[in-house]
């Protein structure tokens, strides 16, 4: 693990505590664009692993939709606060390193949680691993794009980064009293979308999704999201 990863995970653990209320306000985050856009992927039944469940919310409707849901966050609190007396399980995990056997589950999931990992081809390839074969992944993560962008003083959206450094970037936003700092690594879309063959996938679809939250980010890809079939 390099230290650039290793913070992320303290900042993931550090505001745990903060980040079920900031996740409940008006246009706090993306959950409900990212539900949304991908329903059809989403699964109704089977043993469906939530990897980086964050507070567990995905995790709660997939049971709803009638599946048997496992919820893996590397901090297992966050989940837990909104699983405990919904029967369904919340552990701590890594997503290079699942703890996990082999093709446990027949669908995986991972919203919002690609992008913390700066070794995205090992995080898909343990994805894989604990995924049966012919079963499904669907992941919605930042689009590249997107994270190239910050906001200028003009209130336009400016591009601050170069696009193949695979650098660390925060943002930091403040509401309410709170204050959450959002992070993770700079990757290109060939880096998740270009090596899922020799990481034991094969890409069915892909989407590059807006988030209308305002007129700016209505005019670019917030999010890539891509569904896969285990090879």
């Amino acid at each position: 693990m390099n230290s650039s990863q290793s913070g992320l995970r303290g900042r993931r653990r550090r505001w745990a505590e903060q980040w079920p209320a900031w996740s409940e306000g008006p246009g706090a985050d993306a959950f409900e664009c990212n539900v949304r856009t991908v329903s059809d992927w989403l699964p109704t039944a089977g043993r469906v692993l939530d990897a980086g469940a964050g507070e567990g919310r995905l995790s709660a409707r997939l049971a709803a939709r009638g599946c048997d849901v496992v919820a893996v966050d590397v901090n297992e609190a966050l989940a837990g606060a909104v699983l405990a007396g919904r029967g369904i399980r919340a552990l701590a995990g890594d997503l290079v390193a699942l703890p996990f056997r082999d093709a446990a589950f027949d669908t995986t999931v991972c919203f919002m949680a690609l992008q913390e990992i700066s070794e995205v081809g090992r995080a898909l390839a343990e994805l894989a691993r604990v995924t049966r074969p012919a079963g499904r992944l669907v992941v919605s993560t930042s689009h590249p794009f997107s994270t190239l962008l910050s906001r200028a003083t003009d209130g336009s959206l400016a591009v601050s980064r170069d696009y193949t450094a695979r650098r660390l970037y925060r943002r930091r936003k403040t509401r309410g009293g709170l204050s959450i700092e959002f992070q993770g690594f700079q990757h290109t879309v060939r880096d998740y979308l270009g090596g899922l063959g020799q990481y034991g996938w094969q890409l069915l679809d892909f989407r590059e999704t807006a988030w209308a939250d305002d007129e700016q980010w209505a005019r670019v890809p917030r999010y890539l999201q891509f569904m896969c079939t285990r090879s």
